[in-house]
């Protein structure tokens, strides 16, 4: 009998596969240390990164002291070691995977999962092709998916492209990060990293930038025209707005006494809401609850591995065809155990498509490696076990799939225009705040209730409307928003809004991916690049200083994360090689860390002094004492800013 082996990324995966493969092979498992088998499955897990990037010193004991001489540090060929603390469960899958005669890729359906089984097979270092191996991609924990995805699982060289897509990123972004870092900590005389990389270095950039685009701001005056008619309570306010005072007097001279307005009173409809993807997710949660987007993603990641949600780490907001029969079930389920506590109304809601298929959420064009995030399989002990926490993440993301599915708004949307040219090119005209009024409510049912209501003038068509005031109303420019956890969150999502991009803008998604937005703000809080002042995230003089002496440098630039992962995506789609990617980020290397070896004084300023002082004489000079650095992770000589600095480092 052939011995057949799946591999899943965690334990908790494990465990769903485990109950799995129990009812689909009519059997019971054995549980041994690190696997379980039914003789004919056996089934192990990763524990997440298993194999990770040799550090410098695997290539040459040399390279474990910190030399910018010795910089960049390019290896020819990557070395791969095992996790230290994960040894014996890598001894274990060594084992299972070399008895083996079939083995199964489950780790999670992305990038990142591939990377770390293939990772694993290669430091298992056996001949691959005397294995059948193969890839199971599901996309939630279910017992049906699972099966499916199982029953369909394709040969791994289908996915030889993402892996090499993944150990890619992973490569570059040791090269960039590790020889950036060095770089700038040894240059500055820092005694402590300041670190870099391509991704964070960015999400750096557009927090200085804004910083400095809201303290620079000069406020300007702004004149606006307007005209109020006492008979239907109406002001209308002029289409543009002055900086000089004299010309928006000029207009209210140029207005008539009376008027014939245009009403416009058009029916229109709002369409529902898309799904969430991950950065939606956080960005709501951050607003409305306060939690941070790795809360968020901590939260969503639970209630995934309770088989409540889908995949959560996920930039797409549509599904694919094939759920359609799963979305009708899973409608049904919600209607009737969770529908009521989101309505205002004191009926039942009922307004739901009496049709889903052909709905624009159905995209396959549009969800990539996954799709958005919808409730799974429901029943009312298992929700009124959740925590307050994952009731709230999981009551939005139920509310919004339920609303995807409901009925479009229907609303009147009023508005009275006076043109004072006939020249429609001109649109110099004075017009009312739009008024909605709601004739069908259909998905905004399920909204929290909006108590203020506009007011609709009951003012007919060609009725002539004297004016009988005529005022100018004094505003002001306002600066651009420091960024709170959420609007950061935004920005990442939408890069190209803050930086000029002039390649390849249509196909830059994000600073990052979903999965790893909530992992740069903490990064750059630790650092000391930014800190939090009430909500709002403002920049360190040391991040400011980082920032303004990388200026001429890629590096802190949006469009070089942007064009990596368009790259990456590239190598996925089989348009460049991966080859050709680690030859241009070799090259690029080189030059970002001969650029940063010319800026360390400037950003050594700004590095606040260590405090601590050993009772211990330095080594290497003898003249100088030994500092504690603030991370506690090495010591260093006192005389390490002098004009004949002393480099000890331990």
């Amino acid at each position: 009998m052939e011995k057949i082996l799946i591999i899943c990324e965690k334990p908790s995966q494990a465990q769903d596969y485990i109950k799995v493969f129990s009812s689909y092979n009519k059997s019971s498992f054995t549980k041994h240390d690190g696997y379980s088998t039914d003789g004919k499955y056996t089934i192990s897990n990763a524990i997440g990164h298993l194999i990770e990037l040799a550090p410098p010193k695997a290539y040459n004991e040399k390279f474990e002291i910190w030399n910018l001489n010795d910089l960049p540090i390019i290896p020819n060929e990557f070395k791969l070691i095992v996790t230290k603390e994960k040894t014996k469960q890598f001894g274990i899958l060594e084992k299972l995977i070399k008895q083996s005669d079939i083995i199964y890729n489950a780790t999670d359906p992305a990038r990142e999962g591939e990377l770390i089984f293939r990772y694993i097979l290669e430091k298992t270092k056996i001949n691959q092709n005397s294995k059948t191996i193969k890839r199971i991609w599901a996309n939630d924990p279910t017992e049906e998916t699972i099966v499916k995805a199982f029953e369909k699982a394709a040969d791994q060289k289908k996915y030889d492209n993402l892996y090499l897509s993944g150990k890619a990123r992973s490569e570059s972004d040791w090269l960039i990060g590790l020889n950036a870092t060095r770089a700038l900590t040894l240059v500055t005389r820092a005694n402590q990293a300041l670190t870099l990389g391509r991704v964070q270095t960015a999400v750096l950039r557009i927090i200085v930038d804004r910083y400095f685009k809201n303290i620079n701001f000069k406020k300007e005056k702004l004149f606006t025209p307007a005209i109020y008619n006492a008979q239907y309570d109406i002001e209308l306010t002029f289409n543009n707005q002055f900086k000089n005072e004299k010309e928006a007097k000029k207009v209210l001279n140029d207005t008539k006494d009376k008027y014939v307005p245009e009403i416009i009173n058009e029916t229109k409809k709002s369409r529902q809401p898309l799904l969430f993807a991950l950065s939606d997710l956080q960005i709501l949660s951050n607003d409305k609850y306060g939690y941070s987007a790795a809360k968020t993603l901590e939260i969503a990641q639970s209630l995934y591995d309770k088989k409540l949600i889908s995949y959560p780490r996920t930039d797409s907001n549509y599904l694919n065809n094939s759920l359609i029969p799963d979305v009708k079930r899973i409608l049904k389920e919600v209607q009737k155990l969770h529908l009521n506590k989101f309505s205002s109304e004191a009926s039942p809601v009922t307004d739901f498509l009496e049709k889903i298929e052909g709905h624009f959420v159905f995209n396959d064009k549009k969800t990539s490696d996954h799709y958005g995030i919808m409730p799974l399989q429901h029943n009312e002990k298992d929700y009124e076990e959740l925590s307050s926490d994952q009731k709230n993440i999981y009551d939005e993301i139920l509310k919004r799939f339920m609303q995807c599915f409901m009925k479009e708004m229907v609303y009147q949307d009023f508005r009275i225009l006076i043109k004072l040219t006939a020249d429609d090119l001109t649109a110099d005209d004075f017009y009312s705040n739009n008024s909605k009024n709601i004739l069908y409510p259909g998905y905004t049912l399920l909204n929290e209730k909006d108590d203020s209501e506009k007011k609709l003038t009951n003012l007919s068509d060609k009725v002539e409307l004297s004016i009988d005031q005529k005022n100018i109303k004094i505003g002001s420019t306002t600066p651009p928003k420091l960024f709170t956890e959420a609007t950061l969150l935004a920005a990442m999502k939408n890069p190209t809004a803050h930086e000029e991009i002039n390649e390849n803008k249509n196909e830059i998604k994000s600073l990052g991916t979903p999965a790893t937005f909530h992992t740069y703000l903490p990064i750059l809080i630790k650092r000391k690049y930014v800190i939090f002042q009430k909500k709002y995230i403002i920049p360190t003089k040391l991040g400011s200083s980082i920032i303004e002496n990388l200026k001429d440098s890629k590096l802190n630039s949006i469009e070089l994360t942007a064009q990596i992962e368009f790259q990456l995506k590239n190598i996925e789609n089989g348009t460049i090689t991966y080859d050709q990617y680690l030859k241009a980020i070799k090259n690029y290397t080189h030059e970002t860390t001969e650029h940063i070896k010319k800026i360390g004084d400037k950003v050594g300023i700004n590095v606040e002094e260590n405090k601590k002082i050993e009772n211990f004489s330095c080594p290497c000079c003898s003249d100088g004492k030994l500092y504690l650095a603030t991370s506690k992770k090495n010591y260093y000589c006192s005389n390490y800013k002098k004009e004949t600095p002393c480099n000890f480092i331990l």
